[in-house]
């Protein structure tokens, strides 16, 4: 919605009440008074008392997280700034679905490598690393960038989208 705020609904010295509620999708009118707020896929809403609570149920979207350490391992729906002097090495998160995405990006001279886990693989247009633990997918200049989506639970990742020139083992 794109109205935001407290409103009322007539009397009670609040003035008039609400009668049209703009969306970034459409408009709703009450009806006897009343209007319905719901949510859709992930979205859900409580309404207790006089207040309306809407809530992302899906963990509250991508967040972005800067590694200043030499390794981690990555979180399905997250995107990583590696910065540090020497090389950050990401692990792929054992556990995946369809559909999750991971990004990373290059801030320190260390540049990155994204590692795998048994049976995992990342395929980048006709390359594909080596199945398992002795693929990487990795940066070659410090700014590097990449986008991936998981295509097979758990194991298999294709590249949306790559800055520079990535190198493929």
């Amino acid at each position: 919605m794109s109205q935001a705020g407290r409103f009322g609904t007539g009397g009670g010295g609040g003035g008039g009440g609400a009668t049209t509620f703009n969306g970034n999708v459409g408009s709703a009118a009450p009806v006897a008074g009343v209007i319905n707020i719901v949510g859709a896929g992930v979205i859900s809403t409580v309404g207790a008392g006089d207040t309306i609570t809407i809530s992302d149920a899906g963990g509250g979207g991508f967040m972005w997280n800067e590694v200043l350490i030499p390794a981690q391992n990555m979180a399905s729906n997250n995107g990583y700034v590696a910065n540090d002097a020497v090389l950050v090495t990401l692990t792929l998160p054992a556990a995946s679905v369809l559909g999750d995405i991971l990004e990373v990006t290059g801030k320190g001279a260390g540049g990155w490598s994204i590692a795998q886990g048994a049976g995992q693989q990342i395929n980048f247009g006709a390359a594909s690393t080596t199945v398992g633990v002795g693929g990487s997918l990795s940066s070659t200049l410090r700014f590097d960038s990449v986008r991936l989506v998981c295509i097979t639970a758990n194991l298999e990742w294709n590249v949306l989208s790559a800055v520079g020139n990535l190198a493929v083992v």
